[in-house]
């Protein structure tokens, strides 16, 4: 039968041995992450030798619709040479208005009947019901 003092021997080389494994595996994923970074390469950067690809995307059509005193959506988030469609919904007849020249209708405008305006520029554009100031707009061009 073992003494007090071996089996306390025994527990401790037992211990200095679990963590000194412990302490390999710990070693070998540093330099495992180390070499990772090392070798990987940095691909985050603005590096002029790797070409960026542009996103192309094809002129979308968008529906404004006034009905009931209200432009739905009242707010619109586009792309510049997208084309937006304000189509009335209601009797009544209304105008788009805008501090743009060309960003306006020429006549009134009315039931199911359509203003359509392509956007070339970018920059926040308000417009209203010329026959209404109350009741207004925003696109968004990105």
């Amino acid at each position: 039968m073992a003494t007090l003092k071996e089996k306390l021997s025994e527990r401790t080389e037992a211990r200095e041995f679990n963590g000194l494994g412990w302490l390999l595996v710990l070693l070998v994923l540093a330099l495992f992450s180390a070499a990772i970074i090392y070798f990987g390469g940095n691909n985050y950067g603005n590096s002029s030798d790797s070409p960026h690809p542009t996103a192309t995307r094809a002129p979308r059509t968008y529906s404004i619709f006034y009905d009931n005193g209200f432009f739905q959506p009242t707010n619109l988030r586009i792309h510049s040479g997208d084309t937006v469609r304000f189509i009335n919904k209601d009797v009544i007849l209304i105008k788009i208005a805008s501090g743009l020249s060309d960003f306006n209708s020429q006549e009134d405008i009315g039931k199911d009947e359509a203003f359509v305006y392509t956007f070339t520029k970018v920059g926040i554009f308000s417009y209203y019901n010329g026959r209404n100031p109350n009741e207004t707009g925003t696109i968004i061009v990105r």
